[in-house]
């Protein structure tokens, strides 16, 4: 049976600090980051519940975590859109499985281990064809 994460069958005003890290997880194995970067993402945004990160700006995200602030940013907004034909009620969409060739053009969080297009380590870890 393949049942939905809570985190994703909830409205992110309704998560708590677990829903909220159980998505952390899920975007880090996603973008295939490393432990050390999950957990310092992770442990960054600890105290946090959905509702709170549902307020926060962009610049909210990067004095929470320097390093991931940008790239979470980027992710819980595509991931939340509003439907202006429901009234204006946001939905949730889960992020779809990546692409190889989708990769390249998403966010990284910069600083971590791992390598990118510059040599600069980003966190994530280089896929191998």
């Amino acid at each position: 049976m393949n049942s939905l994460p809570r985190w994703a069958a909830l409205h992110p005003s309704n998560w708590t600090s677990v829903e909220l890290t159980r998505w952390l997880e899920y975007v880090a194995e996603e973008y295939k980051m490393d432990s050390e970067a999950t957990h310092n993402m992770v442990e960054s945004f600890q105290d946090l519940d959905g509702r709170r990160l549902l307020q926060m700006t962009l610049e909210d995200f990067r004095e929470i975590s320097e390093q991931h602030g940008e790239f979470l940013f980027e992710i819980f907004k595509k991931m939340c859109t509003v439907d202006k034909q429901m009234a204006g009620l946001a939905m949730v969409h889960m992020l779809p499985p990546i692409s190889e060739g989708s990769r390249s053009a998403t966010p990284s969080p910069p600083g971590s281990k791992g390598n990118n297009r510059n040599g600069e380590g980003n966190g994530l870890q280089k896929e191998s064809k």
